[in-house]
């Protein structure tokens, strides 16, 4: 096979692929702020999405680019970069870096838990803390927003799984308690525990 015939089906097989970015994009961006398109609601996993999203940059460098050089430099970065980005996704999503998470609520088989961070609202509130349900582990874990505590976490916040996938939350002093299903699949709560989220 001579040179021009391999330009050409680089060629060929490059716009199927340079086409696949912008997909892959709106894929990541659909993850991060998911509902705007139904399917991504299931989607929702940022380590292993990201991952693939940087290998598909990388296979379309190298379909794309004519270079030799360029060309395995150019892949070889990109799947460092993707190894790097899933390790941190595995090493975040099994719990090891949450240094900023306050507490943790495990439902009874271990299948989703709340966790207590800090939250990013200011304003008029001293402390905010954001309630989320993780499901799963690692490179397939999934964070769902669950609702926010406006007060001091020893006096407000009261938070008891009632099963497998229902959780009891108060969140406000003198009201009573939200109960909230949870997606067995997903980790996807059916409602928030509060009015807003941080």
């Amino acid at each position: 096979m001579d040179e021009s015939t391999r330009v050409d089906r680089r060629r060929w097989w490059g716009w199927p692929a340079s086409g696949a970015v912008p997909v892959s994009v709106l894929l990541v961006v659909s993850v991060v702020e998911p509902g705007h398109l139904l399917v991504f609601r299931y989607l929702r996993l940022p380590g292993l999405l990201g991952t693939l999203f940087i290998l598909l940059i990388a296979f379309t460098c190298f379909l794309a680019i004519r270079s030799g050089a360029w060309r395995l430099f150019t892949t070889a970065v990109l799947v460092v970069f993707a190894v790097l980005w899933a390790g941190v996704a595995f090493i975040f999503g099994a719990g090891a870096g949450d240094d900023d998470v306050v507490a943790r609520y495990p439902s009874p088989t271990g299948d989703h838990e709340v966790i207590v961070q800090p939250g990013m609202a200011g304003g008029l509130f001293d402390h905010n803390y954001s309630l989320r349900v993780r499901h799963g582990h690692g490179l397939v874990a999934r964070e769902w927003d669950l609702g926010c505590v406006f007060e001091d976490l020893g006096g407000s916040l009261a938070v008891d799984w009632v099963g497998p996938h229902r959780v009891r939350v108060a969140v406000w002093h003198n009201e009573p308690p939200v109960v909230v299903d949870v997606d067995q699949s997903t980790g996807e709560p059916e409602q928030l525990a509060s009015s807003s989220t941080c």
